[in-house]
């Protein structure tokens, strides 16, 4: 049985990639032998699962082709920020989002600059050099940027689930790339580093709930998002070599 559902999701999932006219309806007829193997063998659930991948990675449901309408001036937005903007182009990205009615654009604008886990890790620093760039003509997308980030940081530290790491990691990294366009002070920085470390520790209960002693990943917020990406120049070094000695 195990060799059937495997055999069968492996057909499926390669007949996905190339679905001529001609052969849709073999094609369909092949899916719903499948699907009839599925429901009549004793699989597990990996199994399952293998087996109802195949099947919507070649069908998928409707909902999921029906693509999500937005305003133009929306859509525009999220083409600059997810698909036009790189090391080349963050000039004129910049330009062009100066020119938008900016009491109408910047609540949208500042929803998809914290999105900053739909951008490759690297691209981080991108998003806090444009957030930079244009706090300088508005003050208040600088702020309500870093406010965001900061509330979505302790959301993250109040609900630990493996689901939110990839999330959790880009908004601190924001933070840290924030630090060095000059969007928040250091004195921000340290109180979200000792947040990281010391957070919910106030009650041994809370704290072997949300930081049980078998979990680094704050360890891992603190050190690398952070740490590696904040420019030290224009933070006390006695306060560095502190830090270090907590977390080391």
């Amino acid at each position: 049985a195990a060799a059937a559902a495997a055999a069968a999701a492996a057909a499926a999932a390669a007949a996905a990639a190339c679905w001529p006219a001609e052969s849709k309806v073999r094609m369909e007829n092949l899916l719903a032998v499948m699907m009839r193997l599925r429901n009549v063998r004793n699989l597990d659930s990996r199994q399952t699962n293998a087996v109802d991948s195949a099947y919507f990675a070649c069908r998928p449901p409707d909902k999921a082709m029906q693509r999500r309408r937005r305003p133009p001036l929306q859509e525009y937005m999220r083409h600059l920020i997810f698909e036009v903007l790189s090391d080349g182009s963050i000039v004129e990205v910049l330009r062009k989002l100066m020119k938008l009615p900016w009491a109408e654009a910047e609540p949208y604008l500042l929803k998809c600059l914290l999105k900053v886990s739909r951008v490759r890790f690297q691209h981080i620093a991108l998003i806090a050099s444009l957030a930079g760039g244009l706090a300088q003509y508005h003050d208040s997308l600088g702020v309500g940027l870093v406010d965001l980030v900061l509330e979505d940081v302790r959301w993250g530290l109040d609900h630990p689930t493996q689901g939110n790491y990839q999330q959790r990691l880009a908004q601190v990294r924001l933070l840290g790339e924030a630090y060095n366009y000059m969007l928040l002070d250091s004195r921000a920085v340290f109180d979200v580093l000792y947040m990281l470390i010391g957070h919910a520790h106030d009650s041994e209960e809370t704290a072997l709930k949300l930081d049980p002693p078998d979990d680094f990943f704050r360890i891992r917020l603190v050190r690398r998002p952070v740490l590696h990406r904040i420019h030290f120049v224009r933070i006390n070094f006695v306060h560095i070599r502190g830090l270090h000695s907590v977390v080391a």
